[in-house]
């Protein structure tokens, strides 16, 4: 065999290798929620709320609120009726956008 044509081969057989691999490790994902998560949680018991999007690392949103006594990090369900309230909202604070003032002197009105 000829060089091009090893090499050629190897390049096939390396790639064929790498895409075996990737469809197996579709089912191990990294997520930091597992388990099973909250449907709703108590407002008034949340300090702080962190919305991890969808990353080649976990297929999910994931919602983490962190509690105020105890500091414990729960996760909670973004498809439950206040993680889907939760994610419009923000999603709708993001869009928001106000109108830039324009400084300098006032006009009279006549």
């Amino acid at each position: 065999m000829n060089a091009a044509a090893l090499i050629f081969l190897c390049v096939i057989v390396f790639g064929v290798g790498v895409t075996h691999c990737a469809g197996q490790m579709k089912g191990t994902e990294r997520c930091i929620c597992t388990g099973k998560p909250l449907k709703r949680m108590n407002l008034r018991r949340m300090q702080t709320i962190e919305v991890f999007a969808v990353s080649p690392w976990c297929s999910q949103i994931e919602i983490i609120a962190t509690e105020k006594k105890t500091t414990q990090k729960r996760c909670l369900d973004s498809l439950g009726k206040q993680g889907r309230s939760f994610l419009y909202n923000n999603r709708q604070k993001k869009q928001i956008k106000y109108p830039k003032r324009k400084r300098g002197k006032k006009q009279r009105r006549q």
